[in-house]
């Protein structure tokens, strides 16, 4: 990071460090045309995406296939895997020479949070659509007609069955790590699908450490996938709940609204649409969500909503590109 190189006896420290400022000043101007440009095109195309580029559809067009075919499936859901991430993870993958691996995007359900992108992996659409269940806090998962999936317990639950299958077992990415060869032979016999749910990635953010752990993260996760392998697994699906921004806390800007909390770092749910110079908004309805008639309000830039903390460096719930 930044304060592990920049001290005090590095030669030509403060040319560099003005650099290095000048350079984040530029990017953050380039994010925010980018976030713009973006939110124009959903303004004039629309905020829900193609089918095959919705992540509500992900279980039905790609993991659900893999998990009928001979032999079972690991399916790794990652807390707030980034892109470019995966496509590091992608290129350590398709290294191995025995590996065929693609790397797809998809755009995950606004807003892009946890708890709307975990709880959307699972099949929960039907025809397409989503029915969130609306809290005084906010989204509290989705319905699907039989039962509520709004933790990895009952997403695990929805998943199994869609597939069938003897079992359907679940771990940590830590858990994972932490098991044999030989055990885990034995955990997924007679399983379609296994599923790995890991949030380093998230968890080192939201502490402000992760830079540090990053990189860590992608090694985990290539662990976990050979450790599998050992185990008899033949194919895998890595996937994400949403992106990230990361943001300089000196550099980053802030727009008011309403009352300082009525609105999240990034997104905020409103009973009316909002269309001004610096934000803009859609209705549920018009992302495919039944029965929810409030609207969804984004800044149009990299900005953050004013909150009565301290400003973060690691965010998301925006509609920009992550």
């Amino acid at each position: 990071t930044r304060a592990d190189v920049l001290g005090p006896d590095l030669p030509r420290s403060t040319p560099l460090r003005d650099a290095l400022d000048a350079l984040r000043e530029a990017h953050l101007r380039w994010a925010d045309d980018l976030a713009q440009a973006f939110a124009r095109l959903c303004e004039q195309h629309g905020f829900l995406p193609a089918e095959n580029l919705r992540q509500r559809t992900l279980f039905e067009r790609v993991v659900r296939p893999l998990a009928l075919a001979e032999g079972p499936v690991a399916l790794f859901m990652v807390d707030a895997l980034r892109f470019e991430m995966g496509a590091a993870l992608h290129e350590k993958l398709a290294a191995e020479g025995d590996t065929r691996a693609e790397l797809r995007a998809n755009l995950c359900e606004l807003p892009s949070v946890t708890e709307i992108g975990m709880n959307a992996l699972a099949p929960v659409a039907r025809e397409g659509r989503l029915h969130p269940t609306l809290t005084g806090k906010g989204f509290g998962g989705f319905e699907t007609g039989e039962f509520r999936v709004f933790d990895p317990e009952t997403r695990r639950k929805a998943m199994a069955a869609r597939v069938g299958g003897d079992a359907c077992p679940k771990w940590t990415l830590e858990e994972l790590i932490d098991k044999s060869p030989a055990g885990l032979k034995r955990s997924i016999g007679g399983a379609r699908l296994v599923v790995i749910t890991a949030d380093e990635i998230d968890r080192g953010g939201e502490k402000d450490v992760g830079l540090r752990v990053f990189e860590s993260a992608l090694r985990d996760l290539y662990t976990g996938w050979q450790i599998l392998r050992e185990a008899g697994v033949k194919r895998f699906v890595f996937t994400a709940d949403h992106g990230f921004l990361l943001l300089d806390r000196s550099r980053a800007h802030e727009i008011d609204f309403g009352v300082r909390g009525d609105a999240q770092r990034r997104y905020a749910l409103y009973p009316q649409g909002v269309s001004s110079a610096n934000q803009v908004s859609v209705q549920l309805g018009a992302l495919d969500y039944d029965g929810a008639t409030q609207h969804l309000v984004f800044a149009r830039t990299t900005a953050l909503f004013a909150q009565k903390k301290r400003r973060p460096s690691f965010v998301h719930g925006g509609n920009s590109l992550q």
